[in-house]
Formats: C-alpha cells, structure tokens, sequence
C-alpha cells in the first residue's frame, strides 16, 4: 500500500473555496495523512492540494470531491513551481506559505524561525536599529515609510511604559496580507514583535486584529500560549506579554 501525505491549505479563504470538503473526504482513509497547512495564497486555485513527487512538490488545483481519487492516486498534478504565479516569485515573508502547518513551533525553526531573533539579542538596540537603516526595510503600508525611523523615535522617547502596536485591521476590500501572516505564519509576527521590543524597550505588546477575523484571532492567540509555554517570551528579564485586540468591525 502506498502512503500518500496530502498537504491542503487550512487558510479561511481555502475554506471558503471548499478545503474542508476535501479534508472531510480524506478523513477516513487509512493510506492518506492530510496535513493542513498554510495557503500559497494563490486563491484562484483554490481548494488546492500538494503531495511530495519524486523531485519537487506537485499540486492539484480547483478540486472537486469527485477529483480526489487522482490525488491519492498521484495521477496528474503539475510541479508547484511551474504555476506562473508562483514561477515569477521570490518569496520572503511568505516563505512558508502552503509549507508550514501554521502552529507547528518546531516546523517554524527547521525553517530558520526564531535566528533573528537569536541574532538581534546579541545587538545593542541602536545597533538593530542601524542594521535596519542598511536593509532599507520599509512598512508593508502605501507609504512604504523606512522600519528604523519609527523604532528610533520609539527608542529615543523617554517613557515609562513602551508598547509594540501591530496594526492587523485592514479594512481595504479585498486585502488579506495581514490576516495571512496571522493565520499561515504567526510565530515570524511574534518573532518581530520580540525583535521590536528588545530594540525600543517594549515591555507589552497589542495585536489590533480586524473583527472580521475570528480565525486568525484564534490562531494568533494559541501561538502566544504556545510561544509562553515555550518560554519564548521571556525577554531582557522580564516576560513580553502581547495581548490580542478585535477591532469593532468597522472600517478605520
């Protein structure tokens, strides 16, 4: 009997598409083992499933129940990498995305996670600081405004209290980059927010995440458990503790 590890998006918009259809199909088979994952975001294939080839991944794209047989089957399939939309990228935040199982801690560092971190600890703050002026890192925002202004002034603030703000309630239609970090990859958010604090000298972190998000405030909030229990907080002698906020469900 061959084994067959599937590997099927878990992101809210996969669901949307039918993900858990398929998964519930999948279920009961003895030769399958599904491992949901992140999305590759490339929702216009959606549901999509990928199984290991013998020299690269391989997905199936817009599957129907009645398409599953030639998954298990590994009948078909085109390489991942082949997909235009995928073919054309070179991926860095999203990384992961449609690798990972979104809360696997240890998957996260098999992938590097967690080696910024590590690094930025052996860093005074205003020498992160100055390795962000070099990187030329910039918000993720329209204004693309440069990461180090905003930690330098934060830094530079005298304050009895400091605060890493993440700013997860986006409310234009139709953009989901951050609800795909929160849900695909959540441990590279705390991560940076960990690099921020040890930078300005935060002592608490808030998540503002858009009401319109249950599941990746859900996700969000079990990967700071996870990250607590892992000891993961513990930073500059103190515990970083973040905080998850929902938003009221209206725009700005």
């Amino acid at each position: 009997m061959t084994f067959a590890r599937l590997y099927l998006s878990n992101d809210t918009t996969s669901k949307a598409a039918g993900s858990d259809r398929l998964a519930d199909w999948l279920e009961d088979m003895t030769d399958v083992q599904v491992v949901r994952t992140s999305s590759r975001g490339a929702f216009y294939l959606e549901p999509m499933i990928e199984r290991d080839g013998p020299e690269r991944r391989l997905a199936w794209t817009n599957l129907t129940v009645e398409d599953l047989p030639n998954v298990v089957g590994g009948r078909g399939g085109v390489p991942v990498d082949s997909i235009p939309y995928l073919a054309k990228q070179t991926r860095v935040t999203f990384a992961n995305f449609g690798i990972t199982e979104p809360l696997a801690l240890d998957e996260y560092q098999s992938r590097g996670g967690l080696k910024g971190l590590e690094a930025a600890l052996t860093l005074a703050p205003e020498a992160i600081i100055q390795e962000l002026k070099v990187s030329l890192l910039r918000g993720r925002g329209g204004a693309a405004f440069p990461v180090w202004r905003k930690w330098e002034a934060a830094r530079q603030t005298e304050a009895d209290e400091k605060y890493v703000v993440v700013n997860a309630d986006e409310g234009d239609a139709g953009t989901y980059c951050d609800r795909m970090v929160i849900e695909g990859d959540p441990f590279r958010l705390i991560e940076g927010m960990l690099i921020c604090a040890h930078a300005i000298g935060a002592a608490k972190g808030y998540i503002y995440c858009r009401q319109e998000y249950p599941a990746a405030a859900r996700t969000i909030s079990t990967a700071i458990k996870k990250a607590d229990e892992a000891e993961l907080l513990e930073l500059d002698g103190r515990t970083f503790s973040i905080e998850v906020i929902l938003g009221a469900g209206a725009y700005v």
